[in-house]
């Protein structure tokens, strides 16, 4: 009855960035079998194709023709030395809170970089107002506007968890994405960098044939109670001879580096000893991939999602307290050490045995 009652919500949220095989439309055995998964991801692939066209004046043919080769771009040396200097101070310097997500054994921290938090750092704004920098996000996000940016930290090793399952190779979901992260501090093998298979982004005849039988397989009651994320597959070592991916490259980059990804290709976090951490800007643009219109940019828009965003973490928050719960993302000082993950030797689990 729910599942009726509930029927053109489901049906209209084919047209959306929903992905969830939760979904009794998305995750239909039937209409898989049809071809639903595949027919949205064509259809996604190619309306974000017709919007990145309508900007492709934007950008230089190089960073063009290498973000549709690779599927990434690297800019090195972004802002000037002292623009960099700048903001690397004034993110120093902050003495505020941020969310505190926690993946497997992984801490991420982010903090919404919105109008009002912003301020804390001008040589931010002024990256913000950077042409350069504007036009490759809406190029690559195939997007006018100001999408959703972050400070980030992540901190590798800093929980008790399972592994991080960022660190497992995995697409975003089922069609074309922009993240991005504007590097403060050098990507090396220790700290755990980005990394990706270079031209998995692009729909190929393999990758749809794949698209098509995951997308019936993971349709099943089983599948769909055990995997939340839907259509955010995530290949094993069989699929990728299957789908004959190269090797995941890790983006070893310097600091003051950019560094854009389309995250329907395959990437995934490095591994890093415990410990080790990354500190970056870090932004994100999922948008409706069935809107052929590229948009406009506007700070208005920006700040009411933003706003919009920031309410809901607070009702979450609340919800949490009444529930006398820790929220999922919970507020932690930006800058503060983690405490250690308990280490349980044998006299600890012997005494815990022992009740």
């Amino acid at each position: 009855m729910k599942n009726l009652i509930l029927l053109p919500v489901y049906l209209l949220s084919v047209l959306t960035t929903a992905k969830s095989f939760r979904n009794p439309v998305i995750g239909s055995r039937f209409l898989n079998r049809l071809g639903l998964h595949v027919g949205r991801m064509i259809a996604a692939r190619l309306i974000y194709r017709l919007r990145r066209f309508l900007l492709f004046s934007s950008v230089g043919k190089e960073d063009r023709e290498a973000f549709d080769r690779d599927g990434f771009l690297i800019k090195s040396d972004f802002l000037p030395v002292g623009q960099y200097e700048a903001l690397m101070r004034q993110i120093r310097d902050y003495d505020g809170c941020a969310r505190e997500v926690k993946e497997g054994d992984t801490l991420t921290r982010r903090l919404l970089l919105s109008d009002g938090v912003s301020r804390n750092f001008p040589a931010y704004q002024e990256l913000t107002e950077n042409p350069e920098y504007t036009r490759l996000l809406a190029y690559t996000s195939s997007m006018n506007g100001y999408p959703s940016t972050f400070l980030e930290r992540i901190i590798h090793g800093a929980a008790d968890g399972a592994s991080d399952p960022q660190k497992d190779l995995h697409k975003d979901t089922f069609h074309p994405t922009m993240k991005a992260w504007y590097f403060l501090e050098d990507v090396n093998v220790e700290n755990g960098p980005f990394h990706y298979v270079p031209s998995s982004h692009r729909l190929t005849w393999r990758r749809i044939k794949w698209e098509y039988h995951e997308s019936i397989r993971r349709s099943t009651p089983a599948e769909i109670k055990r995997n939340a994320l839907g259509g955010a597959f995530r290949p094993t070592g069989e699929d990728v001879d299957t789908l004959a991916l190269p090797d995941p490259v890790a983006l070893l980059v310097k600091k003051n580096t950019l560094v854009i990804a389309d995250t329907m290709g395959f990437h995934k976090r490095g591994h890093a000893e415990a410990g080790q951490q990354r500190i970056a800007i870090w932004v994100n643009s999922r948008v409706n991939p069935f809107n052929p219109f590229p948009g406009f940019q506007s700070r208005f828009l920006g700040s009411v999602r933003d706003g919009i965003y920031e309410k809901y973490l607070a009702h979450l928050d609340k919800k949490a307290a009444r529930e006398n719960k820790k929220a999922r993302a919970a507020l932690v000082r930006f800058w503060d050490e983690p405490v250690p993950p308990k280490k349980v030797g044998k006299t600890e689990m012997m005494d815990s045995a022992m009740g």
